[in-house]
């Protein structure tokens, strides 16, 4: 059984640049940088959305309880996408929602490939680490002693050749 504790809601940020591209004249300077946000913040959404699906083939001989985008604070303020918890662990949920082709490098960095263009990123394993970290640190100063797992999701969105 799953029982959603906290609701995944839209981020802010997808908000307000909807809200902000509708307000922005076709011809506005930055109205193509707004568009390009706002379809990468709706693709971020979309992946975190789609994991739904996965946690439905979840056994139904386990009660688990979810915590979508929830934000904790450990020494820092931290965002989780989704937390799991049942009586015997926790899983910690990260999900990138990427378009084109990833690399992970040694030096710290996600190489994503598209289009004919490179793009470089911070290493999403290393924010999921530190996170792992902060989590376990509010989890032993509770007293508890779970397992914790991590989860990463990397759901690639490849437009359709059918038509």
């Amino acid at each position: 059984m799953i029982s959603i504790i906290k609701h995944r809601t839209a981020p802010t940020q997808l908000l307000a640049l909807k809200a902000l591209e509708q307000r922005l004249p076709l011809n506005h300077p930055k109205r193509n940088k707004v568009e390009n946000d706002l379809i990468k913040q709706e693709a971020g959404f979309a992946g975190e959305r789609s994991i739904n699906y996965y946690l439905a083939f979840l056994p139904k001989v386990m009660h688990y309880r979810l915590f979508h985008d929830l934000r904790l604070k450990d020494r820092h303020y931290f965002q989780m996408d989704t937390l799991m918890m049942t009586t015997n662990y926790i899983v910690l949920l990260e999900i990138n929602h990427n378009t084109g082709h990833d690399e992970l490098h040694a030096m710290g960095q996600l190489k994503r490939y598209y289009q004919n263009q490179t793009k470089t990123f911070p290493n999403p394993l290393e924010q999921v680490y530190r996170q792992q970290v902060q989590l376990e640190n509010i989890l032993s100063s509770n007293g508890s002693r779970q397992y914790l797992f991590i989860v990463m999701s990397f759901s690639l969105h490849r437009p359709s050749t059918l038509t």
